[in-house]
């Protein structure tokens, strides 16, 4: 990323709507927060245990749990492809009305994000963020980008649902993109590497990320954080 790609970054970030108005280091302190993949493990589990808890959606994870507290996207192209019914109006529907608050990542573009939309600034360096007004390291892929969201926000207890970073017969837990299983699965080792770099990173800041498994723990590739089932820990909060 160069100079220039940094400075047309944060210019986006100053032409939309900015995430500190409203949150801050502290929105999430003492509090856990479960933040949705879109992996196929979720494919037709009920998420409603989730209700009452503090959720981050990636992506299209609103079309398996409609309302999280708050969608993320790092993805421009993303962003224009499901305001442009390219998945589809009910995508588009589920999207626009969902009432989750909506956040997307600045990127070298000039452009203005609707739908009631805020922007997260970026960090170019290696830095673990825990105050959301400085931005975020968002890695190579929305789940470490989710991840350093809820820290810069102040969660130190985070789990991760649909973290599977492998597709055995489906692409997702929703309809999928474009790309078949052997292009996702390549895909995947490079998100898989990228958080497997960090976790030792995440650990000396005194984040504790779990992994949360629904049936077994071959349904993930990812090894890095400890695991959990699913049913246990959303058990704890009632």
């Amino acid at each position: 990323m160069s100079d220039t790609d940094s400075i047309r970054a944060y210019a986006m970030y100053n032409l939309n709507k900015r995430i500190i108005e409203k949150a801050s280091s502290t929105t999430l302190l003492n509090k856990r927060c479960f933040i949705l993949a879109g992996g196929e493990s979720l494919r037709g589990v009920n998420l409603s245990r989730l209700n009452k808890e503090i959720t981050i959606g990636i992506n299209r994870a609103y079309e398996t749990f409609p309302e999280p507290t708050y969608n993320y996207l790092m993805d421009l192209d993303l962003y224009q492809d499901i305001t442009q019914d390219v998945y589809g109006k009910e995508s588009k529907n589920k999207f626009i009305n969902s009432q989750g608050l909506k956040i997307c990542l600045a990127i070298p573009a000039h452009i203005i994000y609707h739908h009631n939309c805020y922007v997260v600034n970026r960090i170019y360096t290696e830095t673990v963020s825990k105050d959301i007004a400085n931005g975020i390291h968002s890695g190579n892929n929305c789940g470490h980008g989710a991840i350093s969201l809820a820290i810069s926000m102040g969660c130190k207890d985070i789990y991760l649902l649909g973290y599977d970073m492998q597709a055995k017969k489906f692409t997702h837990s929703h309809s999928g993109y474009s790309y078949d299983l052997k292009e996702c699965n390549e895909r995947c080792a490079g998100f898989k590497k990228e958080l497997e770099y960090w976790a030792p990173k995440w650990k000396e800041a005194k984040v504790n990320v779990t992994q949360l498994i629904i049936e077994n723990e071959q349904e993930t590739a990812l090894d890095c954080f400890n695991k959990r089932y699913f049913r246990h820990v959303v058990m704890e909060g009632i």
